[in-house]
């Protein structure tokens, strides 16, 4: 797997236009690219459903992290892979592992979220006591009527009893 992660950073850093953000989609994967004009990269791959705007979040700060690690002067005179350490790396991955803790309008989107499916079920719930206060006040009414219409016979009896 990490070969083929390597394979497919290496060809989209070559293909990537220089200070344009670049994704590439491929069954559940998506790449995404950033090259700068200093011609350091980062490569980002994720699944298809994270955010694409969290994912260059992700870019931009290994960029930072990197550039902290290591001076210019070391990965510039560079003529081939090397290997690179960035200690904080575990830490950034951590940290972008959940977009909605990196991107606050995720987490406000998934607060939007939550709440409308608590009113949808509150709703729901309403509805189904509607109808059951529908159904109470039609027994209601049936039960005044028969009320009624035992008032009524036993007025007629209690008449027929005096006489």
């Amino acid at each position: 797997v990490k070969e083929l992660l390597l394979f497919v950073s290496r060809e989209l850093v070559q293909r990537a236009a220089v200070g344009k953000r670049t994704s590439v989609t491929h069954q559940d994967y998506t790449a995404h690219c950033y090259v700068r004009t200093s011609q350091l990269a980062v490569v980002v791959i994720t699944d298809h459903e994270y955010p694409a705007t969290v994912a260059y979040k992700a870019v931009h700060s290994a960029f930072e992290q990197f550039e902290q690690a290591h001076a210019a002067t070391t990965w510039l005179a560079a003529t081939a892979d090397t290997q690179l350490a960035v200690p904080a790396h575990a830490e950034l991955l951590a940290d972008f592992a959940d977009p909605a803790r990196v991107d606050r309008v995720l987490a406000v989107q998934k607060e939007v979220d939550e709440t409308i499916d608590i009113v949808e079920t509150t709703i729901e719930k309403l509805l189904d006591r509607q109808e059951t206060i529908d159904e109470l006040i039609e027994h209601s009414a049936d039960l005044r009527m028969q009320t009624k219409a035992f008032a009524k016979s036993s007025r007629k009896v209690n008449c027929r009893q005096r006489f």
